[in-house]
């Protein structure tokens, strides 16, 4: 006799002889046989069949072949017998189910999530095609984290609203990923299957839908989420979709965050896909048919139910099917055949959703959290030793990233931490190449990594030894690019007892800008003794562009010191005043020549108590005036101009111990009272 169930593996045909299977298969989830195998071998190695491809066929009432294909996952020989035959169990799943004996850890980068599935499925060397008809936005930064390939799979594919179903055929088995209603197609034979009570009799030769049951519950009818784009912090990014049911309850809204996009569209997509998901258990059906060609994602028409709304095309979302051939043996031979009388089901149930209907699997996976903070090292672009973008990111090395090439491929853009992020305002410090950096992740989400610290390591160690100068802190920075541990930026504090001390320095220029005042006191505090030393090695300039400079020495000596060159000092308009209260005014030339030049305007020296003495040593003392030169003591003046001397006196006495002649063209001597003349010989002409 020929058999109605035939199990084909790679052990032969004539290994075994299935005598039951219980398959089910559900839209989205992976399928599972358990088959019930006899065998006269009882000593079959077990490692022998498990993961192997295996089939099993099905006859069918029209002649067809109905095939069902997969891995076998488990093997096991019970103690139960049968007859004389050995009994072995097989768990049979499909391809796709090795994924879940697969994790890892990955980063994906500026790719859909169908072509990261399609990634992931081809490294399994899963068999699927695609029959998707939406398009898919392409993600920035996607993470497999600690989780399998299966659980990371079936997550993108939960989120992004795509499903699967399976193919069989005999050998082989293929994946269908699908989105929409599109994707499916008739079953195979028959698609029509009409509805027969069995109360009122019925013929188990035809196929027929013996069982029906129809059953609305009550959802959610709205869902909506936001999220927050940094690049965009004002955008309103709420999104929702709804579907009205003719119940009080409809208007029920489900909120949620994140909602993982930064477009609003994307958002309404999502959206879209959870109030789909809900939706899918909002009609459910479940029957019982003999029709063995009914398939999970085919569809079918169901006729002659008493209810005129279900008489319509159905997408077929769950098989679960209990296949019992009864066996007797023939010439020591353990054959089968089915009892057509009794059928080859104990139990054929189904699920189903009308056509019109949107399926979406359940999100059941959950994303994977990371808990707690990570650190990381701080990568980039060859030969640069700071890598970032207009946002102050960087980039970075995961520990557990086996792929990245620690370059600045390795991650997305990483948001940094900073003290003060105000606009256009506050503090920044961006971590270099080579730095670890601690990294947290918004809502445990490994696809939203954020720096929030940095730590010191082997060979990152702190900039002042330790424990040594444990009492110092600050900041040191180091130039770039190829800058070496002498070319550095610092502000140091050190603040051990008693040698408390700060200290700064600028490997380059020094810019300091006082919008107001600024004070500076040395030793004030304490009233002990404090200096200030100022060491410049080129040039230094002081300009004020408006207002006044005092210097003030209050007990003490003031001192200007110039070893080689000048010192000028220039008023272009106003006034310059020296003011000595108590004390000299020394001005020392050892050599060399001073010179007072007033280009328009009056120089005046006044002293108002004491002498004042005009010493040449060796030379000459020239006073040069264009105008006038005029010398007042009391009631006595000399005046000289360019065309007369003036010297006016109450007693003018002229003295030479040599000779004193007075010689000039007209000579007038005049005198109120007497006149004298007196000498050794007095000669008038």
């Amino acid at each position: 006799m020929a058999r109605a169930l035939t199990f084909t593996s790679p052990l032969g045909p004539d290994k075994f002889v299935l005598q039951s299977m219980e398959a089910y298969e559900e839209l989205g989830r992976l399928f599972e046989y358990k088959l019930r195998l006899l065998s006269k071998d009882g000593a079959i190695k077990l490692d022998d069949l498990i993961g192997k491809n295996v089939t099993i066929s099905v006859e069918l009432v029209d002649g067809r072949t109905r095939y069902f294909n997969g891995e076998v996952a488990e093997f096991e020989q019970i103690t139960e017998s049968f007859q004389d035959y050995f009994v072995y169990v097989a768990i049979v799943r499909p391809e796709l189910w090795y994924l879940s004996l697969t994790a890892d850890c990955k980063i994906f980068q500026q790719k859909t999530a169908v072509d990261i599935i399609k990634a992931v499925l081809g490294d399994g060397a899963v068999t699927y095609r695609t029959s998707l008809s939406k398009t898919y936005r392409t993600l920035e930064y996607c993470v497999q984290y600690n989780e399998s390939d299966f659980n990371f799979v079936s997550r993108l594919m939960e989120q992004e609203g795509i499903y699967y179903f399976f193919e069989h055929a005999q050998g082989t088995h293929k994946m269908v990923l699908a989105d929409s209603i599109s994707a499916h197609k008739a079953i195979e034979g028959e698609a029509s299957i009409a509805y027969m009570s069995r109360r009122d009799g019925f013929d188990d030769d035809t196929d027929h839908v013996f069982d029906w049951k129809v059953r609305h519950k009550v959802r959610t009818g709205v869902w909506a989420h936001t999220d927050f784009d940094f690049v965009k912090p004002k955008s309103n990014l709420e999104a929702k979709s709804q579907i009205v049911r003719l119940h009080p309850q409809s208007s029920n809204e489900v909120f949620t965050y994140p909602g993982s996009y930064t477009v609003v569209a994307d958002g309404t997509g999502y959206a879209r896909n959870r109030i789909e998901e809900e939706h899918t258990v909002h009609d459910v059906v479940v029957g019982r048919t003999n029709a063995l060609q009914m398939a999970v994602g085919g569809l079918f028409t169901l006729t002659d139910y008493p209810r005129a709304d279900q008489n319509v095309e159905h997408l077929i979302t769950m098989i679960n099917m209990v296949f019992k051939q009864e066996i007797e043996t023939a010439g020591g031979a353990v054959q089968g055949t089915v009892d057509t009388k009794l059928g080859v089901f104990i139990e054929h149930q189904f699920g189903a959703l009308e056509k019109s209907k949107p399926f979406r699997a359940a999100w059941t996976t959950p994303r994977p959290i990371v808990r707690g903070p990570q650190t990381a090292i701080v990568v980039g672009k060859a030969g640069e030793e700071i890598w970032t973008d207009l946002y102050a990111r960087v980039k970075v090395q995961f520990h557990w990233d086996r792929y990245g090439q620690k370059n600045e491929n390795s991650s997305c853009w990483l948001r940094v931490g900073q003290v003060w992020a105000g606009p256009e305002w506050g503090a920044i410090h961006i971590p270099r190449i080579g730095q670890e950096v601690i990294v947290d992740f918004l809502e445990g989400d490994p696809d939203c990594p954020i720096v929030t610290g940095r730590v010191y390591n082997g060979d990152n160690m702190p900039p002042y030894a330790l424990p040594a100068n444990q009492t110092q802190s600050g900041i040191k920075s180091r130039s770039s690019k190829s800058g070496t541990a002498q070319n550095f930026n610092e502000l140091r504090f050190e603040d051990k007892k008693d040698s408390e001390h700060i200290y700064f320095h600028a490997e380059k220029d020094f810019t300091r800008i006082v919008e107001n005042n600024d004070v500076l006191k040395v030793g004030f505090d304490k009233k002990q003794a404090g200096d200030q030393t100022i060491d410049i090695y080129n040039n230094r300039t002081t300009t004020i562009e408006q207002g006044n400079e005092k210097l003030q020495v209050k007990v003490g000596n003031r001192e200007t010191l110039v070893d080689t060159g000048n010192d000028t000092h220039v008023v272009k308009t106003g006034n310059r005043e020296t003011t000595v209260t108590t004390g000299n005014d020394t001005h020392t030339i050892s050599t060399g020549n001073r010179e007072v030049t007033v280009s328009k305007g009056n120089d005046t020296l006044t002293v108002t108590t004491g002498n004042m003495t005009v010493t040449v040593t060796a030379g000459t003392c020239k006073i040069t005036a264009g105008t006038a030169i005029e010398l007042i003591c009391g009631g006595s003046s000399i005046k000289m101009t360019p065309s007369s001397i003036a010297i006016e006196s109450p007693t003018i006495n002229i003295k030479a111990s040599g000779t004193l002649n007075a010689e000039s063209p007209a000579t007038t001597v005049k005198g109120t009272g007497m006149l004298t003349l007196q000498g050794g010989v007095v000669k008038i002409n």
